[in-house]
């Protein structure tokens, strides 16, 4: 499973008009993954500037771009969130605290694609370092994590693939509307696309 390492590194280019398939979103929604609804202020209170240096150092040009890509990462872990645990709750499948626990070290790893060899409270501490130099609040770790866990147990219980899973999602029809300010929601690979994100805006750190 890799969490979005595509989505986080990508380099696009910034879309002047984003078509959406589906319907937009009300005002004030950043995105809607069926019946669940994702507030702009959802998005905008996990982005701040505490990690403006780190991130200008990671290769940010400017504060705008630093925001804009932030904003970005913060709305795929909170559509992930919703859209695994949709899936699995139509599968019949509730993830308990325990169910999920057991999922902790493979979500990091995959979320790192296999770079960091912490475990446990080691590897959260990795991952709060991260989000803070790409100026994310760290109060989105539990966030990412849960999204991880939810995409480790749906790959469990159907077998697939990191490859394979767009597909095995697809069979449960789930709906997902994203506000263009953010791009556009690709069900084939079950990413944000068509928002700038630069190529410093990784998960996978150079951090020691």
């Amino acid at each position: 499973m890799k969490l979005r390492p595509v989505v986080l590194a990508a380099a696009c280019a910034a879309a002047v008009a984003l078509v959406l398939t589906g319907c937009s979103p009300k005002v004030g929604t950043a995105a809607k993954v069926n019946q669940h609804e994702i507030s702009q202020d959802d998005v905008n209170d996990q982005v701040h500037a505490l990690g403006l240096n780190e991130a200008m150092a990671l290769g940010a040009t400017s504060v705008q771009e630093q925001v804009a890509a932030a904003r970005g990462v913060v709305l795929q872990f909170l559509i992930d969130e919703k859209l695994f645990g949709d899936v699995l709750a139509r599968m019949g499948v509730h993830p308990d605290r325990v169910m999920l626990a057991e999922q902790h070290d493979a979500a990091i790893d995959l979320l790192f694609n296999g770079t960091v060899p912490q475990t446990g409270a080691d590897a959260d501490k990795v991952l709060d370092t991260a989000l803070q130099q790409r100026g994310i609040d760290t109060d989105l770790a539990p966030t990412v994590l849960r999204a991880g866990e939810l995409q480790a147990v749906l790959l469990e219980r159907t077998g697939a693939s990191p490859v394979d899973l767009p597909a095995a999602v697809a069979k449960y029809n789930p709906h997902v509307d994203v506000n263009p300010r953010y791009g556009s929601w690709d069900a084939s690979t079950l990413m944000l696309v068509g928002l700038s994100l630069p190529s410093f805006l990784s998960l996978s750190p150079n951090i020691s």
